[in-house]
This record gives C-alpha cells, structure tokens and sequence, in this order.
C-alpha cells in the first residue's frame, strides 16, 4: 500500500499560557519574580498555609482586560474564580484557581496573513486568569520545588481547532506575541518560559477522524514544529492501519530525545472536579477597566498593522527578521521610527543589538548617544565601524567618562564625507603602487574590493564610508575607459 497516496488533513488548536508582566503576584502582595534566587519570593498562601486568604491583584486583571481588547474578545462584567482540583507536588493547596465557567474574555478572534489566503481569522474561544504552579527541578531521587512560581499571574488563550498546518499556528504566535509585547501584557519569552505553548492536534483521512492529541509545555518554535510533525506522521499511521486509539493522549515533547513522550491520557473537565471558588467573592469588573482594555488593544492593533503596511515595501529578508524578532519591532515602532530609517535601524539591530546581547533598559538609558551616532551615520559623516567600535566601548564600561569621549568623538570628527575624487585618488595610487590588484580584480572582484576598502579606510582615517567606496571602486574597476 502506498501511503503517501493518503492526504491526511490535520486540525490544530492551541493553548497558550502566558505570564503577566505584573510588579506582584495574582493573589498575593510578593513580588512576581520567578527568577530569582530559589523560594525568595514567597509568602503563605503560595505555600499552602490554610487560612490564609488569596486576595486578586488588580493590575493583574486590568493586564487580562488589555489581553481580550487586543482580541477582540467579549469581555465579562463580573470576575468569578474557580478550583481546578489535581494532587502533584507543585500545587501545596491541592488545587488551582482558575477560571472555567465565566472566564474573564470570550469569543474573541485575531487576523493573520497566510500563503493560502490573503487573511484568515483565527477564533479565540476564551481567555481565562489563572495563578502559576510551583516550578518543578528533578535532582537523581530528588524533587526540588520552586515556590517564586507559585501565584504568577497566567492568563490562558485558547483558540479554536482551526489551523490546518504548521505554517499558520507559527505565524498566529508571532502576531500574538508582538502584540501582547508590545501592549505590556507578557515578556513572551519561550525560552525563559514566561509563555508555553500547547499543542492540539487531531487528523482525518476522507471520513476517518483521529482522536485529539494534547502535546504539552513546547518551549521553542522549532520544538513545536518537530513535535507537530512527528504526531503527524503516528496518527497518519494509525488511520491508514485503522488502529486508531479510543482515549486522547497528552504527550510531552523531550528536549534530549528530541523525540515525543506519552505522558497519560487527556484528562476531562470532569476529571479536575471544577467547583466555584467560595473564597473569593464575585467581583464587579469597571467599565472603566473595558474601555481602557479595549481602547489599548484597538491601539495596539493599529501600530502592528501600520507596522507591517510600512515594512511591505522592503526587501523580504528584513521583513522576516523584523517579524522574527517581536522586541525589535517594539524597539522601532516606539523609539527608533521617531529618528532613525528602518535600514538603519535593521542594520543596528544585526550588527550591534543582538550580537552583543545588549538589553532594552540599556537602550533606554543611552538611547540620546545612540540616536546621535545613528544620525550622523546616516549624514554619511561617519561609518558603521565608528558607531558600532564606540558603543561596545560604552557597553563594557558604562560609565560618564566614556560617554563624554564618545561625545566629544563625534564633534570633532570631521563635518564632510570623504569625496569620490578622494577616492579615486586613493584607488590610482594603490593600483600603481601595486600592479597586481587589476589581475586580481579580473579572478576574484568582491575580494580585491574589500582589500581596497580596507586600504582606503586605513588611509582616510577611517573616514571614508564602506559602502559608498565600494560602488566607487566597481564604477572605476569595471570602466571601460582605462581610468586607472
């Protein structure tokens, strides 16, 4: 049998959990610093004690609020809490609270492009507040809990099962999280695990269904894209044999392996035994608290859109690193636009911003210095090597002195580009100086160009702009008059 004749249609939902980015935990007046040093941000209700009564944090849910006006969900008038019963370790109470028959958002939806279609829009059937477990660290035999987790502030996402590959579930979590970014609602850090992404996936081949498949905790893109194919590839098994299993699975994806792990079967709501939270009283959201959540997530949308309708225009490799990168667009559409054009605000980005791991508070701080070299950059005064030399100066030793001599660097550099007869004059003397650079230019041009520009450099002082030399030196190079 040939199985590749079979087109398996596959059916993708999502659940994503995020943290927000709040100063204080959900129910308690600590700090929501799950960082930082092992069980140092504690208090008693994170560690179980009874009779200590968990009280919500406002900002907490002005933050959910802002989340369901980005997407456009329909928004509850009164905050009920529920317990999510289950007995683990990281939990001290024996439950969570959650929501799950009011959530605070409902019926909410968010537009993506897709290369099918020109947009698609992608149902947001709840957004529920949650608190945080503890964090969980396995030591041989032993198991280490983390209380500074316990209480963080999630609110869950959940979207229909209306994806139908890949492709799209990674560009709906690149929106949602520029967005959520940028609205201050969660750092959407995968890798530090202030989001975590669960998969839903069920398949069908013409009129067999296979059962869903719940794929959990995914901490990359690339790992969700693995676990995806790979869950694939066993249910398109299961439905070409007809050995399809009657339970759902929930699996977990192993980053050593690289491989999927069954964990257990998909628990039910009935298997939580939800029942309402009796120790928090329904509380009275504000239609203040609406229409600021929805103004701001209407706000929002329209930078993002605006945003992608400004970068369309440029060369793809740079959209896709922009769309990549959700903390640069925050970068540039809050701060860099203002003075800087999006080439050089991409090329800082590339060659300074993330290799050097540099941080946005740092780029807060010197944000004046940093406008000013980029300025003078883009007047052709200076050249990129002058900018990015001068900032790991700074970088590596912060202090005022340094930013004086960088200061004073750049009134005194000099007001006038090098001229292209300068140029010329330079190319002229180095060809007859060195007769070979002419047959090297013949075998290997881009080579015997970036010779000349370091040659160049070196005798204008540095003076000189790379890229400007280098369209110089091909004009002269390649003259059919013998200029040289």
């Amino acid at each position: 049998m040939n199985k590749s004749a079979f087109f398996v249609i596959p059916k993708i939902g999502l659940e994503i959990h995020f943290q927000l980015n709040t100063i204080t935990k959900l129910f308690s007046n600590v700090l929501n610093a799950p960082k930082d040093t092992p069980n140092t941000n504690v208090s008693k209700y994170d560690l179980g004690f009874s009779g200590i009564l968990p009280v919500p944090s406002l900002e907490s849910v002005i933050l959910a609020i802002r989340a369901c006006g980005i997407l456009k969900a329909k928004i509850a008038n009164i905050l009920k809490f529920d317990r999510k019963h289950y007995f683990y370790f990281d939990l001290p109470h024996g439950y969570q609270i959650t929501q799950i028959r009011e959530p605070i958002g409902q019926k909410g939806h968010l537009s993506i492009n897709v290369p099918s279609e020109k947009t698609k829009k992608i149902t947001i059937e709840f957004i529920a507040l949650e608190e945080d477990t503890a964090k969980t660290k396995y030591s041989g035999n032993n198991v280490l809990l983390d209380y500074n987790r316990h209480g963080v502030p999630l609110i869950e996402v959940v979207t229909a099962p209306e994806f139908t590959s890949i492709v799209e579930v990674k560009i709906f979590l690149k929106k949602l999280f520029a967005l959520f970014f940028q609205a201050g609602v969660s750092t959407c850090s995968l890798a530090d695990g202030t989001v975590r992404v669960d998969l839903n996936v069920s398949s069908s081949i013409n009129d067999q269904t296979h059962l869903r498949t719940e794929i959990k905790n995914l901490n990359s893109l690339n790992n969700l894209e693995k676990a995806f194919v790979q869950e694939m590839a066993i249910q398109k098994e299961h439905l070409i044999q007809e050995q399809i299993p009657q339970t759902s699975e929930t699996k977990r994806f192993s980053e050593s392996t690289q491989k999927l792990i069954k964990m257990r079967k998909k628990f039910t709501p009935a298997d939580y035994l939800f029942f309402p939270e009796f120790l928090i009283a329904p509380i009275k959201i504000e239609k203040k608290w609406i229409n600021n959540g929805q103004f701001h997530g209407q706000s929002i949308l329209a930078i993002h859109e605006e945003f992608l309708e400004e970068i369309a225009s440029q060369p793809i490799i740079d959209q896709i690193f922009m769309i990549d990168h959700f903390m640069l667009q925050h970068l540039y559409t809050s701060l860099f636009k203002k003075f800087i054009s999006f080439k050089t605000s991409i090329l800082f980005f590339r060659e300074f911003y993330l290799p050097h791991d540099v941080s946005s508070a740092w780029i807060l701080k010197n944000i004046s210095l940093i406008v000013k070299l980029l300025t003078v950059y883009e007047s052709k005064v200076i050249n990129f090597d002058f900018v990015k030399s001068n900032l790991l100066a700074l970088l590596k030793n912060d202090n005022w002195n340094v930013l004086n001599e960088i200061k004073n660097k750049i009134l005194e550099h000099p007001k006038q580009q090098i001229t292209e007869t300068a140029i010329i004059n330079i190319i002229e003397q180095l060809c007859v100086a060195d007769p070979s650079i002419k047959k090297r230019w013949i075998k290997n041009p881009e080579a015997t160009a970036r010779f000349l520009i370091g040659q160049i450099l070196k005798k204008t002082n540095q003076k000189a702009d790379p890229s400007s030399t280098k369209k110089i030196i091909y004009k002269i190079m390649v003259s059919p008059k013998d200029t040289i």
